[in-house]
């Protein structure tokens, strides 16, 4: 199973919508234009997601969500760990 983790597109939001409405139905679901989202892919088909807020001076930490039948393989930890590489490090990064 080879999973891709990568930036999130614009074409791919109403996927991810779908995505997190299914994983946090009670939760906002609006990504912002501040937002950073990366995605983890199988296939062509979104099965994780983190997502990040950068205000003014800090980036928080908005939401990981992983489709159930794709957890316990390591993938919310490959997500975490390749977007908080791809951030800028003179940043702090807060848990929301």
């Amino acid at each position: 199973m080879t999973i891709i983790i990568r930036p999130l597109r614009s074409d791919e939001l109403p996927e991810l919508y779908k995505l997190m409405a299914s994983l946090f139905p009670s939760e906002n679901q609006d990504v912002g234009e501040s937002d950073i989202v990366f995605i983890a892919e199988i296939k062509g088909e979104i099965v994780g997601f983190v997502r990040f807020s950068k205000q003014q001076e800090r980036i928080t930490l908005n939401g990981l969500g992983v489709k159930e039948e794709y957890r316990q393989k390591g993938i919310g930890k490959r997500l975490l760990i390749k977007s908080l590489r791809s951030l800028p490090r003179d940043v702090p990064i807060y848990l929301r």
